[in-house]
């Protein structure tokens, strides 16, 4: 069977058990560029699925490499070969999984960096006196606060929203619904939001993915921040603040993260708890 068509098979699968169209389009984009890699390699017979090796495999992930690509790209490609062949093995469509043995880059383990204070406060300064000044307040800080994937953003309806509780359902990877909360402050803004809100609006905001991102690039190049803003950059301020707070498990919940891994990473390298601890250590130190 060629790569595309069980491409199309494995995207049905996935859509059956509800993944995002996001997820969707990132897994084609990689099986796409395998099948261009295949074909220069060996024009006949390379969109044959049973027939791919992990010889080709590994061509491919040095294509990427040779090609400049950063190692969380290619790692990521790795993953997408090797969820795509596990399906095609579980299918019966080959006998073996060629990515077993499929080496991927080691990724280098950052601190995350989140917004700095006053670049958030400037982006809200801002949004204050753009043309829809009670949507983009809002929505700053609503981001800043709960650090939804965009994802979760674009999907949030008014109903979803508890204004007395503070709080907010939002439906995450693999149709998981759980609580976000935001302060008093994120609520008066919503509130002003919703009595200017027009009827008939798709979503809370009313914007789609890359209305979000150019909304924020827009304040971003106004307030003259040199920080990189997106939805993203909100995700890994909100997590790092609750990360002062919270334990591993508790971030996780909050976050929607899959893997403990992820949460513990921010509670590892949380600037104000080893803060914390070095003052407790320095304080303590025996004086003359």
């Amino acid at each position: 069977m060629k790569i595309a068509e069980a491409g199309g098979l494995w995207f049905a699968a996935l859509r059956r058990r509800r993944r995002s169209e996001k997820t969707i389009e990132w897994y084609a984009m990689w099986l796409r560029d395998l099948s261009r890699s295949l074909m220069l390699a060996r024009p006949l017979g390379f969109d044959d699925v049973a027939h791919v090796s992990l010889a080709d495999l590994r061509a491919w992930v040095d294509g990427l490499t040779a090609r400049g690509l950063k190692p969380h790209s290619i790692h990521g490609a790795a993953r997408a070969a090797r969820a795509f062949f596990r399906w095609c093995l579980a299918e019966g469509l080959r006998a073996d999984d060629p990515t077993l043995r499929l080496e991927r880059p080691d990724l280098p383990r950052r601190i995350p960096k989140p917004l700095p204070v006053d670049v958030v406060q400037q982006l809200i300064n801002v949004a204050a006196g753009s043309t829809h000044a009670a949507r983009d307040q809002a929505l700053v800080m609503f981001l800043a606060d709960t650090g939804v994937r965009l994802g979760e953003l674009c999907g949030l309806q008014v109903g979803d929203v508890d204004l007395a509780g503070c709080s907010a359902v939002v439906v995450g990877k693999g149709d998981q619904e759980r609580f976000v909360f935001f302060s008093d402050e994120t609520r008066r803004a919503l509130m002003a939001w919703l009595v200017v809100r027009p009827p008939g609006v798709g979503n809370l905001f009313g914007l789609g993915y890359y209305a979000v991102g150019g909304l924020l690039r827009r304040l971003a190049d106004r307030a003259c921040v040199a920080e990189r803003v997106h939805p993203h950059a909100f995700r890994k301020t909100a997590a790092t603040r609750y990360a002062e707070q919270l334990d591993p498990h508790a971030l996780m919940q909050l976050f929607g993260w899959k893997q403990l891994q992820t949460s513990e990473h921010y509670v590892y390298h949380s600037r104000a708890r080893l803060a914390a601890r070095a003052r407790a250590v320095l304080e303590a130190r025996p004086t003359d």
